[in-house]
């Protein structure tokens, strides 16, 4: 800058008296890059997006795509404060970046894709086509606790057990029959004679209640019952 800004001409009227109002502009100083978000080195004035990093950004994309760099362009070379990167800010940043533009209305550079495809994968220091990643195997037991299923030896197993054992008794009074499904399914997982007695005293009790149901709640503790038979004969696996 060859003059003072805007906010020092406002800035010094407020100090020498020659203006009560306040400076209106944006402004903060290096101690306040750590906690304003909206603060960062080196912004010329204006909104940073649009003044600062969009065209700063398509500098660097044109000079790849003309040759004039062998280095990509990456989110690196162009450091934004964090406020550059809020959601609402990043539609705009879609909007002028070339690369992005490219993406999301399928246009190619004037370099075509298939050109510039090598330039960046060499820029990157990687070579010759794409290869597939072979998955990684997942143990059995790792699933088993990524799922969340109740095990023995998790110390809150008895706890559990019996929650599970009481939703499907529906012992509160309001456990949907979906519910109670449910517990039929994780009780017959477990692989456990506690949970085979559990099932056999459970559709005890519902074969008891059965006389007394009538319409949608007979019909769903029929299917109740089966479920548990279809669980029980066998067991065991």
């Amino acid at each position: 800058m060859t003059k003072p800004g805007a906010y020092d001409v406002d800035a010094i009227k407020l100090l020498y008296g020659l203006s009560t109002a306040t400076p209106a502009q944006p402004f903060c100083t290096d101690e306040d890059t750590t906690a304003d978000v909206h603060c960062n080195r080196f912004d010329y004035p204006g909104d940073p997006l649009t003044k600062t990093y969009i065209p700063l950004y398509q500098g660097f994309l044109t000079q790849f795509l003309t040759g004039q760099t062998p280095s990509a362009p990456t989110t690196r070379s162009t450091t934004c404060s964090s406020s550059c990167a809020m959601a609402p800010r990043r539609l705009d940043a879609r909007d002028h970046l070339g690369v992005e533009r490219h993406h999301r209305t399928g246009a190619r550079p004037a370099a075509g894709r298939a050109g510039l495809e090598p330039e960046l994968r060499r820029a990157r220091g990687l070579h010759g086509p794409p290869r597939a990643v072979a998955p990684v195997p997942r143990r059995p037991d790792a699933a088993r606790q990524l799922r969340g299923d109740p095990t023995t030896g998790n110390p809150a197993f008895p706890a559990i057990f019996n929650e599970v054992v009481a939703n499907l008794n529906n012992v509160d009074g309001v456990r949907s029959f979906t519910t109670r499904r449910a517990m039929v399914d994780i009780l017959a997982h477990l692989q456990l004679s506690a949970a085979y007695d559990a099932l056999v005293q459970s559709r005890a009790a519902y074969v008891a209640q059965r006389s007394s149901l009538t319409g949608a709640a007979g019909e769903l503790t029929d299917d109740l019952i089966a479920r548990i038979d279809s669980v029980t004969h066998p067991y065991f696996k």
